[in-house]
């Protein structure tokens, strides 16, 4: 390494550290003041019950059909496996509409 560069670097090295040592001690301080403190952090609870093994080979688990968790809210997994009521009444107003009904949800039969 040429002359300069060196100094250079040996100069930048304490003022790395610097920073690096700053954000660790800010880290541990907040750490320390949040957990005397009791605040939540809002974590999600995973109970078994609500969870599977996915068959997809890019999921490790997925929501279990049917199931139902209490956790800092309460919420429901319905039978598609998504969190929230069954859909089936959406999907045929949004069918019903795009097959011409007069408006969303107008009880339309061919």
């Amino acid at each position: 390494m040429p002359g300069g560069l060196q100094r250079a670097l040996r100069r930048l090295i304490p003022h790395v550290a610097l920073v690096v040592a700053s954000v660790c001690v800010t880290g541990l301080a907040l750490e320390v003041l949040f957990r005397l403190l009791n605040v939540p952090v809002g974590t999600v609870q995973i109970n078994r019950g609500t969870i599977q093994r996915s068959a997809n080979p890019r999921l490790l688990f997925e929501l279990r059909p049917g199931s139902s968790v209490q956790a800092e809210v309460h919420y429901d997994i319905n039978r598609l496996g998504l969190r929230g009521p069954e859909v089936e009444k959406l999907y045929a107003e949004g069918q019903a509409w795009l097959r011409g009904a007069p408006t969303a949800g107008a009880d339309y039969r061919r």
